[in-house]
C-alpha cells in the first residue's frame, strides 16, 4: 500500500500448496531484496490464514491491513441474503459504505453504532454474520 492509496506488486510465486511453511519460505525470500531500514511498514494481504501467520513470522514489525476488496466481496456473499428485500439490503450496503469510509475512529464509531441499531432493528444480520471470515473487530 503506498502513501497514494494504491499497490503494486513485489513479484509472483506459484506454489504447490498453500500452507505456513510455503508462504514463509516465498516471504523469506522475498525478505532479501530489503535492507532493515526499507522493509514494508504496511501489507495488505486478502483473509488467507496461512499467508497471515507468515507474514508475521517474517515481517512481524509490519502492519497489516486487510483488503477492503475482499472485505465487501465477503460482506456480499454472507450478507446479502439475510434481507427480504432488495431496499432493505440497498440500505443496509449504504449504511455499510459509510462505515468503511469513516475518516476518523470517532466517525467509524458512530456509523458502527447507527449500523449496528439498523440491523438489529430490523432483526436481520448480526454483527457476527456480517464479518463472519473476514476478521474484522468492529
Amino acid at each position: 500500500m503506498t502513501s497514494f492509496n494504491s499497490h503494486f506488486s513485489v513479484g509472483f510465486c506459484f506454489l504447490k500448496e498453500e500452507k505456513q511453511s510455503d508462504y514463509t519460505w516465498v516471504l523469506s525470500k522475498f525478505a532479501i531484496i530489503w535492507t532493515p531500514e526499507t522493509l514494508p511498514a504496511v501489507i495488505v494481504p486478502d483473509r488467507e490464514l496461512a499467508l497471515m501467520a507468515a507474514i508475521d513470522k517474517v515481517f512481524s514489525a509490519s502492519s497489516h491491513l486487510l483488503c477492503i476488496w475482499h472485505i465487501n466481496k465477503n460482506i456480499l456473499a454472507k450478507c446479502k441474503r439475510q434481507f427480504e428485500t432488495s431496499e432493505e439490503w440497498t440500505v443496509f450496503l449504504q449504511q455499510w459504505c459509510i462505515l468503511v469510509a469513516a475518516n476518523t475512529e470517532v466517525e467509524y464509531e458512530k456509523q458502527w453504532k447507527e449500523l449496528s441499531a439498523s440491523a438489529k432493528t430490523k432483526n436481520k444480520v448480526s454483527r457476527k454474520v456480517c464479518v463472519h471470515g473476514v476478521m474484522l473487530t468492529l
